[in-house]
């Protein structure tokens, strides 16, 4: 049982609210950003969709066998904004104000990562953000490791396009 599994039974046997406290306090801040960046800097529907995957994933009855709270949170999240409307529309993505402050070549990158879908863009944003392995990314989607690297070759090859659009268009 890792340390996440054992506070969370610890809370809900116990209703022990430091464990949960705990919990939250060690993952919020990954999750929301996360989520901030799938949305495209909307903070709103972030701090929104952040909070009822805490709920989802604390009042489930269990975790999907083998999954760390983390992973469990995460995959909710996708799952959310996959399900529903939440996501905004590509044109907006980039001319979010939160956006607007960022430094050139970083903000190109935020630009060409917007213009993808939000499916590939998660991948993208696990992967080379929060620094999970493969391992843990194919475990929230369900897929193999080989299955993910193969789709992680093809996102980064859609992103490369991306960005040479936005710089074709620069000049």
């Amino acid at each position: 049982m890792n340390e996440d599994t054992f506070l969370l039974a610890r809370y809900r046997e116990q209703e022990d609210e430091s464990a949960l406290k705990f919990l939250i306090d060690r993952h919020l801040k990954k999750v929301f950003t996360f989520i901030f960046f799938l949305l495209g800097g909307d903070s709103n529907k972030a701090h929104e969709v952040t909070r009822s995957c805490f709920i989802e994933v604390v009042r489930a009855d269990s975790p999907k066998k083998g999954e760390i709270f983390f992973l469990g949170l995460l995959r909710t999240a996708l799952a959310k904004l996959r399900d529903s409307k939440t996501a905004p529309s590509p044109s907006s993505y980039y001319l979010e104000d939160s956006f607007r402050e960022t430094p050139g070549s970083l903000r190109i990158v935020r630009q060409a990562l917007f213009m993808l879908p939000i499916g590939i863009r998660a991948k993208l944003l696990l992967r080379d953000q929060l620094h999970l392995l493969y391992e843990d990314i194919s475990l929230i989607y369900g897929i193999s490791k080989q299955a993910l690297k193969s789709q992680m070759r093809q996102a980064r090859s859609q992103l490369r396009e991306k960005l040479q659009e936005i710089l074709d268009r620069s000049r």
